[in-house]
């Protein structure tokens, strides 16, 4: 599957809540191959608390290899389905997209991006990355006087 990136070691100094932008926060770039059904590509682990609430945006990119059939990707947390089921037809690379709220997650909780190829075709994968802007919590107690 590939070498997994880690988040920079600054860690300390990262927002714990995030929204969803195009700001790589984490990622596993490397291509990785599929030729079988529903096969685990590429995986990061969590390495640092993530407030409720908080939003990322997912992304990777995919092809298939010349052929008749299409290939699928789908993304899971901690083994358990919570992206849309992503189907290409290229066998130029495209990219996918999808913002999914990351509910409770705890260090340690794995994001999965796992793929399918049918009738001797292959799934391509590179660039699974979690992306979000850090956003800071807004005091929204005032003053009484």
């Amino acid at each position: 599957m590939g070498e997994y990136s880690q988040l920079p070691e600054d860690i300390e100094n990262l927002s714990n809540n995030y929204t969803p932008s195009d700001n790589i926060v984490i990622s596993n770039d490397t291509e990785t191959t599929n030729t079988g059904y529903w096969v685990k590509a590429k995986e990061i682990a969590l390495r640092t608390v993530i407030y409720p609430g908080s939003r990322f945006r997912f992304k990777f990119d995919m092809k298939r290899a010349s052929g008749i059939s299409n290939v699928k990707a789908r993304i899971k947390r901690n083994g358990e389905w919570v992206g849309i089921e992503r189907t290409c037809t290229s066998s130029d690379y495209q990219t996918y997209s999808e913002d999914i709220d990351t509910g409770n997650w705890a260090v340690g909780d794995t994001i999965e991006l796992w793929c399918t190829a049918w009738e001797l075709n292959t799934c391509y994968i590179r660039n699974f990355r979690l992306c979000g802007y850090p956003s800071q919590f807004e005091n929204t107690q005032t003053e009484v006087e």
